[in-house]
């Protein structure tokens, strides 16, 4: 996951409230936004119809090469396994509770961890990468035919319809062009009653680190997208995804990104405790409704 630092770089969003720019929203269509900040050169701005966070001008090429690099891949593999692996056990688990093992999409499998450890659990695990490095390192981790692991588009992956019984997005759909065109192709592929899990970013929660103090910019994690606990699911009724459920997402131990060095990994990790307590007391409270965690994890059904 590309963190993005909001330092020296960031401009407050215009003090006039009713700012509005031309734009067509991803999600609703609307034309209406308004600006809620820039970042070293982007624009991000606020759908007035659906809420959807995003910059205010996406290019598709230019968004995919960016995590072809072997210099994107080589941060994301710099975290420890442990680290890593913490994102994924919520999800491992909750497969082994609800369904015999079958076939398993990754979607941005970057080296292949998660499938390794589906695979270990009986999944038939297969990948979609961009990156040619972490194609390469999944394939030496996961074994078996290269087929499973592939280099390209979930588009352009030519699966049959109905092929999976699981897809995962762990921290990918805020960072692909067109987050609406990836949920109906991933809806095509899964099997009638297949389940799909996404992890995200969290909009209300650094948005809201914005609006209390600038000197909290550094902590910013905002890609081309930001979803919310509204947006999200309301962009997979879009895709025709039911039983859908957002939660609070399990934080990763330490500090990963070196975002409070001072402090070391216990003393963030301290940090991200009595966040994330806090943040399930309030979800608690609210039944569910009221989401604030710096992440999000939504499990849908395919219809």
């Amino acid at each position: 996951m590309t963190k993005v630092k909001v330092g020296a770089g960031f401009k407050p969003a215009p003090t006039k409230e009713d700012t509005n720019l031309k734009m067509l929203c991803h999600l609703c269509q609307s034309e209406q936004s308004r600006e809620l900040f820039e970042n070293n050169g982007h624009r991000y701005v606020q759908c007035g119809q659906c809420g959807l966070i995003a910059r205010s001008r996406i290019e598709s090429a230019q968004a995919a090469s960016e995590y072809q690099s072997d210099l994107y891949q080589q941060q994301q593999s710099s975290h420890d396994l442990e680290r890593r692996s913490a994102i994924f056990r919520p999800a491992l688990d909750e497969l082994a509770a609800l369904r015999q093992p079958g076939r398993l999409l990754d979607v941005g499998c970057g080296d292949g961890l998660f499938l390794k450890l589906a695979a270990d659990q009986g999944w038939q695990s297969h990948g979609i990468e961009l990156s040619p490095m972490a194609v390469q390192q999944a394939r030496r981790r996961l074994g078996g035919p290269d087929g499973r692991i592939i280099c390209d588009e979930v588009s352009q992956a030519h699966f049959t319809d109905g092929y999976f019984d699981v897809v995962t997005l762990f921290n990918v759909l805020d960072q692909v062009a067109r987050p609406m065109d990836q949920l109906r192709e991933i809806h095509r592929v899964l099997k009638p009653g297949g389940l799909l899990i996404v992890r995200v970013p969290n909009a209300e929660f650094h948005v809201t680190l914005l609006r209390l103090s600038k000197s909290l910019a550094p902590q910013l994690v905002v890609h081309l997208y930001s979803f919310s606990a509204a947006t999200l699911r309301a962009a997979l009724e879009r895709a025709g995804f039911g039983a859908i459920r957002v939660t609070n997402s399990p934080l990763t131990p330490g500090d990963p990104y070196g975002a409070l060095p001072l402090l070391g990994a216990r003393g963030m990790e301290v940090i991200k405790g009595t966040v994330y307590a806090a943040a399930q007391t309030v979800a608690a409270l609210s039944g569910g409704r009221v989401l604030l965690g710096p992440s999000l994890t939504v499990r849908a059904v395919k219809s």
